[in-house]
């Protein structure tokens, strides 16, 4: 990929530069991250609506043009993050030292799990992975039934049931979303007051301020369920 967003161009650089010259408990690193917060929620806004643009682009396309889409599908990737990094750069400033996020990878076996348990830093109740908080209990799964369908031999689940599919998944990304968003807005105050003391309720905010991502999703089925087969092989 020949291009970078907006957001990874500006905001990476910009927090690696903070990380590596500036001291975390100077004033001048607290207003950088309080400038960083307001810029990256402007970036990802941002690629958000270029997303949506070439989304459109790969609506007249009819899902033929897989560049298009690859470019679609990347900036809208940035819809997760709106509310997300700005969390995150006012929780850099509040502190620092905050465990934010911690990951276990989705394929830890329960033994894994359990040794991690058992190591000094315990495993949080709530970990920072997932499409975020209860839409990771649907939006996979809904994904894997629509691509058993357009991956079938049969007509009618490739054509009509991989379609039906989609729009199920849009349906269900519109509730979910939302109740995430309602989860991950006071979730993301209480943490920002408690100063990231909590790991589980900081991996909690993480998780569900992805809600914004409801652009991405219902850009994503829009298409799909225009041309289930867009991105594909068979596109």
């Amino acid at each position: 990929m020949s291009y970078v967003s907006l957001t990874h161009s500006i905001i990476k650089p910009a927090e690696s530069y903070i990380k590596e010259h500036m001291d975390s408990s100077n004033l001048s690193t607290k207003a950088a991250h309080l400038g960083l917060a307001a810029l990256s929620f402007l970036t990802t806004s941002a690629d958000s609506l270029i997303g949506m643009g070439a989304g459109f682009g790969t609506l007249l396309t009819y899902g033929k043009s897989k560049t298009v889409y690859k470019f679609s599908i990347y900036h809208l990737g940035s819809s997760k993050v709106v509310l997300l990094l700005p969390y995150k750069q006012l929780m850099e400033m509040i502190n620092p030292e905050a465990k934010f996020p911690a990951r276990v990878s989705k394929n830890a076996t329960p033994f894994t799990k359990y040794l991690g348990s058992l190591a000094e830093h315990q495993l949080p109740m709530i970990t920072a992975d997932g499409n975020g908080f209860v839409s990771d209990l649907f939006i996979e799964p809904i994904k894997d039934i629509a691509r058993t369908c357009y991956n079938s031999d049969n007509f009618l689940k490739r054509h009509v049931a991989s379609r039906l599919t989609y729009a199920l998944l849009a349906i269900s990304c519109i509730v979910t979303r939302v109740v995430d968003g309602i989860i991950g807005v006071p979730a993301g105050l209480l943490s920002l007051i408690t100063g990231g003391s909590f790991e589980s309720l900081n991996n909690l905010a993480f998780r569900a301020l992805q809600a914004p991502a409801i652009i991405e999703d219902l850009t994503y089925c829009s298409i799909k369920i225009l041309n289930p087969f867009t991105g594909t092989k068979s596109a």
